[in-house]
């Protein structure tokens, strides 16, 4: 920053003014430190800087910061707040994301058979289209268990499986699915 030290604000670019603005708002040493789209204008040596310093102050202090930028948000945070069309529709800690994600189960049973033995449950079947070697890919996700314990009772019922992955869900996905169902519905997640 020192090379723009008697630069008036106004003529600096983006970047540095949001580097002015976060270092400002740091001399008063805040408990909470409030931050919107503060990677906005930063080149990426920059982004690498502030991701760096979001780690750091937030062993110690309580940010908020909001951001169209998922992939930032899953980096550097440990809580999320969705907000859409000015509504709160989800509010929870990160690493539930990852909790009743689908598995995609590579299976050798044709698609009738294996959505019958599941149709007494709730779990959610569809096939992928994608086969390997005579077996079928399914995914399958159930709200109440796991991906092991979809193997399981796959495995006692004699299904011969070659695979079963589960599947990342990233923010974005969950984002996606929340905000693309009925328009005037709220969902918790």
């Amino acid at each position: 920053m020192e090379t723009v030290l008697h630069s008036p604000i106004g003529f600096l670019s983006k970047g540095f003014r949001q580097r002015i603005a976060l270092a400002g708002s740091l001399i008063q040493d805040p408990e909470y430190i409030f931050l919107d789209e503060p990677s906005s204008g930063l080149d990426p040596i920059q982004i690498v800087e502030f991701k760096k310093l979001v780690r750091i102050l937030g062993k110690t202090k309580t940010i908020l910061f909001s951001s169209h930028v998922l992939q930032e948000i899953e980096e550097l945070c440990d809580h999320v707040l969705i907000l859409y069309k000015g509504k709160l529709i989800s509010d929870r800690p990160l690493n539930s994301i990852s909790q009743n994600r689908p598995c995609l189960i590579l299976a050798k049973t044709d698609p009738e058979t294996f959505k019958s033995f599941f149709s007494l449950t709730d779990y959610k079947i569809e096939t992928t289209g994608r086969t390997e070697n005579y077996f079928l890919e399914f995914r399958i996700q159930s709200e109440k268990l796991s991906s092991e314990e979809i193997f399981q009772i796959l495995k006692n019922a004699s299904f011969p499986i070659r695979s079963i992955n589960p599947e990342k869900n990233s923010l974005e996905s969950v984002f996606k699915s929340l905000t693309t169902n009925k328009p005037n519905e709220t969902f918790r997640i």
